[in-house]
């Protein structure tokens, strides 16, 4: 199962970072963004683009699962990280990109809550019950505004429960990366 939630992941990320850098060439060219700084056991490894705009964190580890039976009825993972920029101070617009996948049977929940400076924000993840065989990968798009030179800290939190008396219910939750990227720099006035 990782594997393939791995090869499906991957191959959205790719095709994300290539439409990205299509058309982001020209924008803050004073605008970088450097490696992740880890605040938790999650493993991780930070790759960017050549010019920096782009920063691509994966998660090698970051998965939560419930399993069946009459264990816990909720589980949780927390896991922030710290994205340095550098800059001129001026306000760019970045693009974050949320990649991973779910899988859940009847009488189970799967969330993930992205916490960003001054907001909250729900992924949707696949609804309804799925076969455990089935996997969907999700992908969110979230957009703020940053001071180049300023970091950008975000945490991101993975919670599974059970419905009461639903013993054989389960879910797994896996998010394989976060891409963050320069969308564009505000017209000079």
């Amino acid at each position: 199962m990782p594997s393939r939630t791995r090869r499906l992941s991957t191959s959205i990320l790719v095709a994300t970072t290539l439409v990205l850098s299509a058309w982001r060439s020209e924008a803050g060219a004073d605008f970088e963004i450097g490696n992740r700084i880890p605040l938790t056991d999650v493993q991780s490894s930070t790759k960017r683009t050549d010019d920096k705009k782009t920063a691509t964190v994966l998660f090698d580890n970051l998965v939560l699962e419930l399993l069946p039976g009459k264990g816990a009825a909720a589980v949780s993972r927390v896991t922030s990280i710290v994205l340095p920029t550098a800059g001129d101070g001026s306000e760019v617009e970045i693009v974050l990109n949320v990649h991973g996948a779910a899988i859940r049977t009847e009488g189970a929940t799967a969330t993930l809550l992205v916490r960003l400076p001054g907001r909250t924000e729900t992924v949707d993840l696949p609804t309804g019950q799925q076969p455990a065989d089935k996997e969907t990968g999700f992908f969110h798009e979230l957009r703020l505004k940053l001071r180049a030179g300023q970091s950008l800290p975000l945490s991101l939190v993975l919670l599974a429960e059970r419905d009461g008396g639903v013993e054989g219910a389960s879910a797994l939750l896996a998010v394989d990366s976060i891409e963050a990227a320069l969308w564009s720099e505000p017209a000079q006035q």
